[in-house]
């Protein structure tokens, strides 16, 4: 069975605030769903292509180990693949009450001051500033509405959603 068929994902999108000293509570959700993959951390690094931090659990550091695993240590790929992604991850442990505070080179990146929104997609998540995240949310659901995409426009999927 794949990992989708065997780990809890990250679904819905959580807003809260950063308190007086920098930390914010992830969502219970987003906690439980690392519980599962028998983590209470995440892994985290600024997006390549957006103002947003991407986050994932070890069920996705895994697919990564494996991908990495198929490439030629000595090769361009490899190296772009771990400095990128590796090298520009920190781990971000939960203090006792489920918070962890975000270093403030990456909430530059986001744009991220005083509040976080926590966006599930799957086997990551990413995270915002709300203001930011709201065009990017109208502009995703004007996609779906037009049918672009793996769901929308492909023949034989199960419950065409258009």
């Amino acid at each position: 069975m794949g990992v989708l068929g065997t780990v809890k994902t990250f679904v819905s999108t959580v807003t809260n605030k950063i308190d007086g000293k920098g930390r914010v509570s992830v969502p219970a959700p987003f906690r439980q769903a690392l519980a599962v993959q028998g983590a209470n951390h995440f892994y985290c690094f600024p997006s390549f292509n957006q103002p947003a931090l991407e986050a994932y659990g070890p069920a996705l550091m895994e697919k990564i180990d494996q991908r990495i695993g198929e490439l030629d240590p000595f090769s361009e790929e490899y190296d772009t693949l771990v400095r990128c992604i590796l090298g520009g991850s920190l781990e971000l442990s939960f203090d006792g009450e489920g918070r962890i505070k975000l270093p403030q080179a990456y909430m530059d990146h986001a744009g991220i001051s005083d509040r976080i929104a926590f966006v599930g997609m799957g086997l990551k998540f990413q995270l915002w500033d709300p203001a930011t995240f709201e065009p990017h949310k109208t502009s995703d659901t004007e996609r779906a509405k037009q049918g672009h995409g793996v769901l929308g426009n492909r023949t034989g999927v199960a419950g065409d959603v258009r």
